[in-house]
């Protein structure tokens, strides 16, 4: 958990934006002292917010997001702690992306401390939604100096074909 929110607060800071913390689930003493120690080991402001939902978790996340107006969800993307083995999203980021409505980075290796993107790579079919992610990938490679951006273009026989007839 410590290294998504260290991931999150990072991109907070660097696009000066406010961290809205969500969890699926109910408030509990346990878990409100989970993210209190993190927020304070990651040196976060004392002020962060933390929306609990409850629900199958994907769903309550999504929810919340949609009702605090989220812009970018952050989230882990694998279960367990042998992920070197696993080669599937977890049980909870699979749903996020299907169910998610805005902006969703789902981090394999997130880490405490700076992690900046060094090689990123867009795919795109040039619809407005893949440029809208190409403009912002292009802006987080400047931003972090990235080495390398490699845009992958899909094309297939679908789409030229509504690409014609959209002529």
């Amino acid at each position: 958990m410590v290294g998504v929110l260290a991931a999150a607060w990072h991109f907070a800071e660097r696009l000066n934006a406010p961290l809205l913390l969500i969890h699926a689930g109910a408030p509990h003493a346990q878990k409100q002292a989970e993210f209190r120690d993190a927020i304070f080991q990651l040196k976060m402001r004392r002020e962060t917010r933390i929306v609990w939902n409850e629900g199958e978790p994907a769903e309550a996340i999504v929810t919340a997001a949609e009702k605090e107006g989220v812009d970018l969800l952050i989230a882990g993307a694998l279960e367990g702690k042998d992920v070197a083995s696993r080669s599937f999203l977890g049980a909870v980021a699979r749903p996020l992306a299907k169910l998610a409505r805005c902006s969703l980075l789902l981090l394999t290796h997130p880490q405490i401390g700076p992690n900046p993107f060094r090689r990123i790579v867009v795919i795109t079919d040039f619809s407005d939604c893949a440029k809208t992610a190409l403009k912002n990938a292009l802006w987080l490679a400047e931003a972090d100096s990235a080495e390398l951006v490699q845009v992958i273009s899909i094309h297939t026989p679908f789409m030229e074909g509504a690409r014609r007839v959209g002529r």
